[in-house]
């Protein structure tokens, strides 16, 4: 059963330079900031769903380049909030091109409608070249955030999402 997604193009806010794989934070690309952490959470406070302060996000898809797999591809979700890039984490997509990341905040930047994160895929599905990136940027909705660190809600952002349809530097929005 094959999901089509309807991506809508928004304006560019995001310019970043194409990195390959393994160089991100060691070349001005996203980096880590306190109070936040990728993967796996501390799970301090007293509530059996950790810190209630926190705001964790789940997102899983997979990824196809035509008819192939796309793997070894470089997802990472972010929050871009007046001009500072938070990393939330950070994956990589499996040999059939599947990936899941999840990311907790220790805050939620005065937003009460939750955590507003952005998906960044790299890939060089079509590119001319083997070290060629091309980067996708997908707006991921706010109403899958979870309270605490227990995740009860993933974003799926669905099978065989083709990246090869998008173009270097797109930024599309999911609703």
């Amino acid at each position: 059963m094959f999901i089509f997604l309807a991506l809508t193009i928004l304006p560019l806010v995001l310019s970043q330079e194409i990195q390959p794989i393994g160089d991100f934070q060691n070349n001005g690309g996203f980096g880590s900031q306190n109070g936040f952490s990728s993967g796996i959470n501390s799970g301090l406070g007293s509530s059996p769903f950790g810190n209630q302060n926190q705001m964790t996000y789940e997102a899983k898809g997979r990824l196809m380049c035509g008819l192939s797999f796309a793997d070894k591809v470089r997802v990472v979700m972010f929050d871009y909030n007046n001009r500072t890039t938070y990393t939330y984490g950070e994956a990589v997509t499996d040999v059939i091109g599947s990936f899941t990341i999840r990311g907790t905040s220790q805050n939620n930047f005065g937003n009460s409608n939750g955590m507003m994160p952005y998906l960044s895929i790299s890939h060089n599905c079509n590119a001319d070249g083997r070290s060629e990136f091309r980067r996708v940027t997908v707006r991921l909705p706010s109403s899958y955030t979870n309270a605490g660190s227990l995740v009860t809600k993933t974003f799926d952002l669905g099978k065989n999402l083709k990246i090869a349809d998008f173009y270097l530097s797109e930024i599309c929005s999911l609703s």
